[in-house]
């Protein structure tokens, strides 16, 4: 079996540039607000790993991505608009993140239903299949 290659950034490393040199090209539109912002790089960028990640258990490469993902939305939170469902889905499909993860995953959830507003999240999440609804509701109260 061929050994994989761990990058851990030093302890002086600015660990959002560490995190978005190492991000796939197919998340790296996230990290740029100045990037193409169509639809089609949209989907890119958050639909097929948050679709990939869901249907993986936990385990240190799923925690190193979807950090790789919070950090990336927290840079530029327009880039997840129109796939949030999707960063939604794969956010529910943790069994237990670790507390710093399952943190970001509550400020970003939360930050998305501020901004957007109650009225505007009660329609958002109306489309959610019962299950999510739910597991969104029960580990992060949205």
């Amino acid at each position: 079996m061929p050994s994989m290659l761990v990058l851990q950034p030093s302890p002086s490393a600015d660990w959002v540039t560490f995190a978005l040199r190492r991000s796939p090209p197919c998340c790296r539109s996230l990290s740029d607000p100045g990037a193409d912002s169509s639809p089609s790089t949209q989907i890119a960028a958050v639909r097929k790993p948050c679709t990939s990640l869901r249907n993986i258990r936990d385990n240190e490469e799923k925690d190193s991505a979807f950090r790789g993902i919070c950090i990336m939305i927290g840079v530029n939170p327009g880039g997840v608009v129109q796939d949030f469902i999707f960063f939604c889905d794969a956010v529910a499909s943790w069994v237990s993140p670790k507390d710093d993860l399952r943190d970001m995953f509550y400020k970003i959830l939360h930050g998305f239903k501020e901004q957007v507003g109650e009225e505007n999240w009660q329609q958002f999440s109306e489309q959610f299949p019962p299950l999510l609804k739910e597991r969104l509701a029960a580990c992060y109260g949205v």
